[in-house]
């Protein structure tokens, strides 16, 4: 089956008391549900592989997916999922 579609994954810092979490939200870009979302205390870039292969396993796999405010995330972790997956990954938010 070909890939179809595509997400947004918004990266975004979220301080809580001294502390530094990520927020990650996958949205479709289309329908505007919000496929997954995870706060993470440690690396971004893993846990934004993770959130991925959740929401893959459930709705398949888009054709694209656009990143949001990268804020630390390694984009080569996103790149090496999405070429195992069939996905391109295009960078749409400052690195």
């Amino acid at each position: 089956m070909e890939n179809a579609g595509r997400w947004i994954l918004s990266v975004g810092a979220a301080p809580h008391h001294g502390h530094a979490y990520t927020l990650l939200t996958l949205t479709d870009a289309v329908s505007r549900l919000t496929l997954a979302w995870k706060v993470c205390e440690s690396s971004a870039a893993l846990s934004a592989v993770e959130v991925l292969e959740e929401a893959a396993s459930s709705y398949g796999c888009p054709a694209q997916i656009d990143v949001e405010g990268v804020l630390g995330v390694q984009v080569d972790a996103l790149e090496q999922w999405a070429g195992r997956s069939g996905v391109e990954i295009k960078v749409v938010g400052p690195e």
